[in-house]
């Protein structure tokens, strides 16, 4: 608001110094406007409120009722605030986020034991040994019992 005055006060008299200064004053505008509403720029309160959805994913990865939804509620936010300021912290949506960390999990978990696949599956959130096939494939290009006999080779 203050700037805005300003300019108002500057553009107000004549002559190129006057419409120089003006510039000068719109280009801060515009600088305070990005800095405002750039993808990498997230206020504190936000900011925190995201970082500890993500440790709350990452401590709850065997919840299978882990969501989106119920992040966002826990967040305070809208369901879509959330998701936009979880793809602008993180890179990519809440939901992607959680599989990965499921995944990685499941990979760990496959090199340092001889667990079930069944019970990988329960530890890692996946609903059934399928749903955790099919998404360790895709995200690996292979399937679990297939990454375990690699480790072992």
């Amino acid at each position: 608001e203050k700037l805005f005055r300003e300019l108002d006060l500057r553009f107000s008299g004549q002559g190129p110094e006057r419409m120089a200064a003006s510039m000068a004053i719109l280009f801060q505008i515009y600088a305070q406007i990005v800095k405002d509403h750039h993808p990498s720029y997230i206020a504190g309160t936000a900011k925190k409120k995201i970082l500890s959805a993500q440790t709350h994913i990452l401590r709850n990865l065997s919840d299978r009722t882990l969501s989106v939804k119920a992040l966002a509620e826990a967040a305070k936010m809208s369901e879509v605030h959330f998701r936009r300021l979880f793809r602008d912290l993180f890179g990519m949506s809440p939901a992607k986020y959680i599989l990965t960390a499921r995944v990685s999990k499941a990979k760990s978990m496959l090199g340092l034991s001889e667990l079930r696949l069944e019970d990988i599956a329960a530890q890692t959130g996946f609903s059934s040994v399928a749903h955790l096939c099919a998404a360790f494939k895709t995200a690996t290009g292979l399937t679990p019992s297939q990454y375990r006999r690699n480790l072992s080779d």
